[in-house]
């Protein structure tokens, strides 16, 4: 069960992968997170058992317990409600929009929970009953996404056809107040995909559409690359009001394999490329410049509320759209207006000090995941979310953060490549499977009760942690840690090694139980 556990943490943490190859029936133990996303004012966590853990904003549902749960506090971890899953079914993705939530299972279903005011749950329209209640407004538990749109149907409010049992979910994204999802036939050996919610600026690539999951358009646009990989090739962003933009790391068919591209609201110029400020309704690659190489490989994109970025195979972060808060982490920002708007420039990628491996994006700002081990924020830090020491409540010029910095780190206990961005909070995962949150907590989201700013990470979230008390091999011993320790990526980066292919003099019966067991006993 250990080394379930830990696989799972140098595997899943590190590379974003799906964890349903390293979970069995048997859930691993301790109970550690391994994923978090992070809405507007709530919080989520997927633990080592694939159960999903969620605090913070309930006012629609969107931590997912039940309709009659009452048994904690709002900003107490909890588990979601899984009654609704089937035998052996557990999570393995997690995101979370705005006011909503969403995570796939190891079945390759999709449950989503919370608002759906916005049509963003793809599970139909909401309506008015008999008695004045709204019907569908909000759904307390985890419920599956079952239905596409039939673009022949009569009736466009016709709630469609059951998805295929050989299509299979494989990726999910939350906006503001959409959801776009990646799905993937074992029979044609296709992937395919589709967004919900609100289409005001085009968002979800249709000039208009239906309150459900639907095709996106053109069918080129096929995200098939990354999906293995764990990262995630489709990325939506936006505002709380409707207002929102979709990117994808796309294959067109004539210029390779990664190449971005995006479609919906475009008043900040967030699409990437030369326009009108219009929304834009049919996707297309972002702007390149024909000398720099940049036509493709991009390896991630995420989407902002109105800026993106991506990760290209170079090891540099080109970021486009608003950069009033600095989010394109070129150095400049408010307030000089005409460093407000950026697009992709080969010129200026975001400047990191090292080749990151990992990107979020919040409102008005990003985190990475550098190849040092270290997560540099760059941004709004108005209310500490980036992590960074010199945060002053009281000076507004400490907010802005153009240019990257490292996050407080968590004496001895290094974050990994899992966090997530929020509209004004972060959350980590570090390498013992704890949670820490940043930022701004007005409705426990940090895991408090009541409203505070936590500049500094602080381990908010208590898990039912049981007890350590393992049985250790007895062959384990200081020449098996110092073995372990010479394995790692990099000096005193605290992560795991990278495979299990090591050189060095190792004892040849040290297994990942025995790793998990020294790391509990020494604290390491």
């Amino acid at each position: 069960m250990i080394a379930r556990a830990i696989r799972l943490t140098a595997v899943a943490l590190l590379t974003g992968g799906v964890v349903d190859s390293v979970l069995g029936d048997d859930p691993p133990e301790p109970l550690v997170a391994v994923a978090v996303a992070a809405g507007a004012e709530h919080t989520c966590a997927l633990m080592s058992d694939g159960r999903v853990f969620c605090w913070g904003d309930n006012s629609m549902d969107q931590l997912g317990r039940g309709p009659d749960f009452d048994e904690v506090s709002d900003h107490l971890a909890a588990p979601v409600d899984e009654s609704g899953l089937e035998p052996g079914e557990y999570f393995v993705t997690l995101k979370a929009g705005n006011t909503h939530s969403a995570a796939i299972s190891n079945l390759g279903y999709l449950y989503v929970w919370g608002d759906n005011t916005s049509l963003q749950l793809g599970l139909g329209e909401p309506y008015t009953g008999g008695g004045g209640e709204c019907i569908n407004c909000t759904y307390p538990s985890p419920t599956p996404v079952t239905l596409w749109y039939d673009d022949d149907a009569a009736d466009p409010n016709e709630p469609g056809v059951p998805f295929p049992p050989e299509e299979r979910f494989v990726e999910v994204s939350c906006g503001g107040d959409n959801t776009c999802v990646i799905t993937y036939n074992d029979v044609t050996e296709e992937y395919q995909a589709y967004c919900c919610g609100p289409n005001t600026t085009h968002q979800c690539a249709q000039q208009s559409g239906p309150p459900y999951c639907q095709y996106l358009a053109p069918p080129q646009c096929l995200p098939d690359l990354a999906v293995g990989a764990g990262l995630v090739p489709i990325a939506s962003g936006g505002r709380a009001d409707g207002i929102g933009h979709t990117c994808a790391i796309c294959d067109d068919g004539s210029a390779g394999d990664g190449e971005i591209w995006c479609w919906g609201d475009d008043s900040w110029y967030q699409l990437g490329r030369y326009g009108s400020g219009d929304p834009v309704a049919v996707p297309g690659p972002i702007m390149y410049f024909p000398a720099s190489g940049l036509f493709n490989s991009y390896a991630q994109v995420v989407a902002g509320h109105i800026h993106a970025c991506g990760l290209h195979a170079n090891g540099n972060v080109y970021c486009w759209g608003a950069n009033n808060l600095g989010q394109l982490g070129r150095g400049n920002t408010w307030p000089n207006p005409e460093d407000w708007l950026g697009w992709p420039d080969p010129n200026e990628p975001v400047l990191l000090p090292c080749s990151p491996t990992h990107l979020v994006a919040g409102y008005g700002f990003n985190l990475a995941f550098g190849t040092n081990a270290f997560v540099y924020g760059w941004g709004s830090n108005a209310f500490g979310q980036l992590g960074h020491p010199d945060y002053d409540a009281y000076d507004q010029q400490t907010w802005f953060k153009p240019t990257p910095e490292p996050a407080v780190t968590v004496a001895g206990d290094p974050y990994t490549g899992e966090f997530a961005a929020g509209t004004a909070h972060t959350a980590f995962v570090t390498r013992s499977g704890r949670v820490y949150c940043l930022g701004l907590d007005t409705a426990g989201q940090l895991g408090f009760a009541g409203a505070s700013i936590e500049a500094v990470p602080t381990l908010t979230v208590e898990f039912p942690f049981p007890p350590f008390d393992y049985d250790c091999d007895e062959d384990v011993d200081a020449d098996d840690l110092a073995g372990f320790a010479a394995c790692m990526d990099g000096p005193d980066n605290g992560l795991p090694p990278g495979s299990w292919q090591v050189d060095g003099d190792l004892d040849s019966d040290v297994d990942l139980h025995d790793y998990a067991c020294m790391q509990i006993v020494t604290g390491t």
